[in-house]
């Protein structure tokens, strides 16, 4: 309802976040993992990562490699800890040495 109010569109991704108190009782959300899919295509069976890159193009996450099945429009299951990022845009892309298989843009 917000994106449509706004006219934006619906993100593709959540993030899950946790409650935390400090010891003088202050409670705060902190942001704990993002999920999501994101679709690729690839035509055999490869190797992979997942890495987070900010908008200088350093890489801030790497997740751990995974093999990637072939099909057009396959489904990638993403969830990945974000505890350490700071707020802002990020690049989220799914690739292997040899080429991006697909890539999307996060705002934590």
């Amino acid at each position: 309802m917000v994106c449509a109010i706004k006219n934006e569109p619906i993100p593709w991704y959540i993030i899950k976040q946790k409650i935390f108190q400090t010891q003088n009782g202050q409670i705060h959300l902190v942001n704990d993992s993002l999920l999501g899919k994101m679709a690729y295509t690839n035509s055999g069976w490869t190797y992979s990562k997942l890495n987070i890159y900010d908008t200088k193009d350093n890489a801030v996450l790497i997740s751990i490699a995974n093999w990637l099945q072939p099909g057009t429009n396959a489904v990638y299951n993403v969830a990945l800890p974000i505890k350490q990022l700071a707020k802002g845009k990020y690049k989220l892309t799914l690739e292997n040495d040899a080429q991006i298989f697909t890539q999307r843009e996060i705002q934590i």
